[in-house]
């Protein structure tokens, strides 16, 4: 990921981030002054994959660590930036991640149900993960960019 040194190159243009940092999410709380400046500068944040994935530990087999498991990994960060806090604290942050977003999608209706009924959803999450959705892109290719489904439209 950027380092914060290099905060000018973040403005008005896209910039690139693996799925995680050093094995970690991105919602670790040492991480929230670079979300905060790629907010302020009105950064685009392109989350690719850029290595094994959470499925590289269970098979190789079927080419499965890149064909499911870039799907995983886009949920797992949407998940982490939206569970973590990030976007509620970041609320103009634009993040944008690659393979459709991952299995984001296909999940929308039980992230929000289990934010309404689960004793364990963050009680710093202050909406409904839907409504941050807006704040996310999608690619399908490097010429496509998808909204992700906003809570109206779910």
């Amino acid at each position: 990921m950027l380092e914060l040194q290099d905060q000018r190159r973040l403005r008005g243009r896209p910039h690139l981030a693996g799925s995680f940092l050093h094995g970690r999410t991105f919602d670790e709380l040492e991480l929230l002054p670079f979300w905060q400046a790629a907010e302020q500068m009105g950064a685009l944040i392109f989350v690719h994959q850029g290595g094994e994935t959470l499925v590289s530990p269970r098979t190789s087999r079927y080419h499965l660590p890149n064909t499911i498991g870039n799907l995983v990994d886009r949920a797992v960060t949407f998940a982490s930036l939206v569970f973590g806090g990030v976007m509620d604290k970041c609320p103009d942050l634009k993040v944008c991640l690659a393979h459709g977003g991952g299995s984001t999608r296909f999940g929308a209706g039980r992230v929000d149900r289990w934010w309404q009924v689960r004793s364990e959803a963050p009680s710093h999450i202050l909406n409904p993960p839907a409504t941050t959705w807006i704040s996310f892109a999608m690619t399908v290719s490097p010429t496509v960019r998808l909204p992700i489904a906003s809570s109206s439209t779910l």
